[in-house]
């Protein structure tokens, strides 16, 4: 169950980071397999929808 709580946790970082990116908010993001790191930036809004974005391998 921990394995899967942290998949989750990463895979809202890499939305932030492509909402931010998409909003062309200033920041500095970068990811890579192992970590994630958004300086800045704006967490998703998902109200009234979720932002369904996501950082493509």
């Amino acid at each position: 169950m921990n394995n899967k709580q942290a998949l989750i946790n990463k895979q809202e970082q890499l939305r932030a980071i492509t909402y931010s990116m998409d909003l062309l908010m200033p920041g500095l993001y970068f990811w890579c397999p192992y970590f994630t790191i958004r300086i800045g930036g704006a967490i998703p809004d998902d109200n009234p929808y979720r932002y369904p974005g996501m950082i493509h391998s």
